[in-house]
């Protein structure tokens, strides 16, 4: 419970006489009566935003970082478990041994070593005879010459347990001994023992120092992107254990996506009537490959910030995806931190996200968690622990290569808590993996957990201990590292494209098969084609699927469907006070009037007006017999009452008339929503004019 100095402090008020009549309570009022009143307005966590990225260690990202700060379970002053310190003391807080026998033995030594070997061991790997150390800096994006760092089951189990292991362990049938010495053999080159300065990361170095950064979040399991980020969805992989592919995936998790035997969160908050809206940066998020999840819940992230700073915004829980980059040319220029990427693309996304939601109305319910979703291959000295199975059970026959029974945790990655609500500078060392994250949202939300996974999971609810939310969390962060890295395909120009693709088919060989990093991707791209169709179009759909064999017939598919999916603006429309005018037809218009706006006749500015507005016809792509168009008009701040109303607009009417938009001063948008089952929302873009009122 907050003390009144605390209250003082949060409503920046002097005395008990102010903090009463600003709080509306009658005078005189007790000092208790005062603080529950605040804690019941300050309320608690009523907005969870997750932010997933790509495929980076902790080491990698934040091992020479240095972060100091408070136990989140002691209160005591502690370090980040990382590699800015030689002692054998962290390497006992790595290996969470006490005893030099057998931090050896946890090293993979059956004698006795010295502390420098001990020490030398956990902080390098061994490559062709030769000591790989780890060190700074690191390379903004892994060059295409060197190859993406492989993160395959069977690349992770050469990374965590060395080389010549294998799964199942000959002798003991389980996972092999895990002492992460294997990823410089992996990879066979010393660069992935790599780490990045703080200079180099400044906006998750920035966070990590203002609010939690747990040390001990481990991926789910020891392998790849697509059953690591199904684990954050549904606490299990349905039994994935690979990247999937057309030739290794059943057909009917390519019709209708993956299904999990306990569902989904998503399906606990709509059962709980909870909102949630995923916002994508890419035309395929990963997570439209489940099956079930509502289009209309897909929300593009350009409309991020806008939606976060509207105030009537009451999305529970928020799941932000990335740009993976270009598909075509090895996913560079997105901004997921994908190792082929510059990853202070990926830094200004993270600051971008943060600055939304902390300059939003929401900020004091919010709770936003950055992570990762794997390691992507590269270096981390902590190993993993065991982990508790989801025992759900396989969610397709052919959905496991590889028989693993995930009661092994993968390798560590980054993960920063970001809350009003949470102590400053605060080091959580509690185990983590991403289940942990909706063991935390069941908890806030009294949903049930998913499987056995996410319910023996730590949840991080005790970091909110605050009484009352923080006001002194910065508005804006660091500005990311200038790494002068070339994005020259930037541009969405379909001549850009052209030459990308043309630059890819001279550097691909015909006949190369679709690499692994690219099949789940194929098979979003599909989905989305495929739910988009008619039940008359989908056979030709999959007969088209079916002839897709190697990389460039992929890339190129890819490609077309991702033309398809662009925006298109929003149909011919005209509006005037006046049935008879003629409507101007001007090609690739969304909304036109005198002015592109609207002009209405009155003598008040301060007051709402009913304007009738007509609308000529519609045309879309595909065609559609009905279209409702919905207006919400942002007035001027002095117009209190914000106007909105709809229109169903009939293909085969000359004029279409809504009648009850009330208008101010100010800006009208208006969205389109198909009638037609199964046409997305994002084929048309939300279309804005100016009201002006004479």
């Amino acid at each position: 419970m907050p003390t009144l100095r605390d209250v003082a402090r949060w409503l920046e008020l002097p005395d008990v006489v102010s903090m009463a009549l600003i709080l509306r309570l009658g005078f005189p009022v007790s000092v208790r009566a005062l603080i529950k009143r605040v804690v019941q307005d300050a309320g608690g966590i009523d907005h969870v935003f997750v932010l997933m990225l790509e495929n980076r260690s902790f080491d990698h990202m934040l091992g020479f970082a240095g972060v100091q700060g408070s136990d989140a379970i002691t209160g005591q002053p502690t370090t980040a478990i990382d590699l800015s310190t030689f002692t054998l003391r962290a390497v006992a807080r790595a290996l969470q041994e006490s005893s030099m026998l057998a931090m050896g033995k946890r090293r993979g030594f059956n004698f006795p070593i010295s502390a420098r070997a001990l020490i030398q061991s956990i902080h390098s790997n061994v490559l062709n005879n030769t000591l790989c150390w780890s060190s700074t800096p690191a390379e903004f994006a892994i060059a295409q010459s060197e190859g993406d760092p492989g993160h395959e089951f069977d690349d992770v189990n050469t990374q965590l347990c060395g080389e010549g292991a294998g799964y199942p362990d000959r002798i003991t049938g389980d996972y092999p001994l895990v002492n992460n010495s294997g990823f410089a053999f992996s990879y066979h080159r010393p660069q992935i023992m790599n780490c990045y300065t703080p200079d180099q990361l400044r906006v998750l170095v920035a966070l990590s120092r203002e609010f939690t950064l747990c040390d001990r979040w481990f991926s789910s399991m020891p392998g790849p992107t697509w059953p690591n980020r199904f684990f954050v969805h549904a606490a299990s992989s349905g039994g994935l254990d690979y990247s999937p592919s057309p030739e290794s995936v059943g057909w009917a998790a390519y019709v209708d996506g993956y299904d999990f035997n306990d569902g989904t969160i998503y399906d606990r908050l709509d059962a709980r009537g909870l909102p949630w809206f995923i916002f994508h940066g890419d035309d395929f998020p990963q997570s439209s490959a489940i099956s079930g999840l509502d289009d209309d819940r897909f929300l593009g992230y350009d409309q991020f910030e806008a939606a976060v700073n509207d105030p009537g915004f009451a999305s529970s829980y928020t799941f932000i995806e990335p740009n993976y980059g270009n598909f075509i040319s090895d996913f560079t220029c997105g901004n997921s931190q994908h190792p082929r990427d510059d990853v202070t693309r990926g830094e200004a996304l993270i600051r971008h996200v943060y600055q939304s939601i902390r300059k939003s109305p929401h900020w004091y319910k919010s709770l936003l968690v950055i992570t990762y979703d794997e390691h992507g291959g590269f270096f981390d000295h902590v190993p993993p622990p065991k982990a508790v199975p989801p025992g759900d059970g396989l969610s397709d026959s052919d959905i496991s290569q590889h028989n693993f029974d995930f009661s092994q945790l993968g390798v560590r990655v980054p993960a920063v808590i970001i809350s009003p609500w949470i102590p400053r500078a605060t080091i959580d060392h509690t185990v983590y993996d991403h289940t942990s994250l909706l063991a935390t949202v069941e908890g806030l939300y009294g949903l049930a957990p998913l499987t056995n996974r996410d319910a023996h999971a730590n949840s991080f609810n005790h970091l909110f201990s605050l009484g009352l939310p923080r006001r002194d969390a910065p508005m804006t962060l660091p500005l990311p590292y200038n790494s002068g890295f070339p994005c020259e395909d930037d541009t969405e120009a379909a001549s850009a494209v052209s030459a990308l693709l043309a630059r890819v088919q001279q550097r691909v060989p015909a006949g190369t098969p679709i690499p692994t990093a690219l099949g789940g991707f194929l098979q979003v791209a599909f989905l989305r084609n495929y739910r988009l169709a008619s039940a008359a179009e989908k056979p030709a759909l999959i007969e088209e699927f079916l002839t897709i064999k190697t990389e460039l017939d992929a890339r190129d598919y890819m490609q077309r469907v991702r033309q398809k999916l662009a925006p298109v603006p929003l149909p011919v429309v005209f509006w005037s006070e006046k049935p008879d005018t003629t409507p101007p037809r001007v090609p690739g218009a969304g909304i036109l009037g005198p002015d592109h706006g609207l002009t209405v006749g009155h003598t008040k500015f301060d007051q709402l007006l009913q304007v009738p507005f007509y609308c000529c016809s519609i045309s879309t792509d595909p065609p559609l017999d009905e279209l409702d168009l919905i207006f919400v008009v942002s007035p001027n701040p002095a117009i209190a009452d914000i106007g909105f109303s709809s229109l169903r607009v009939d293909r085969n009417a000359r004029y279409n008339t809504v009648t009850g938009v009330r208008v101010g001063q100010g800006i009208i948008t208006v969205t389109a929503k198909p009638t037609q089952r199964g046409v997305s929302t994002q084929r048309f873009k939300p279309y804005s004019f100016p009201i002006t009122v004479r």
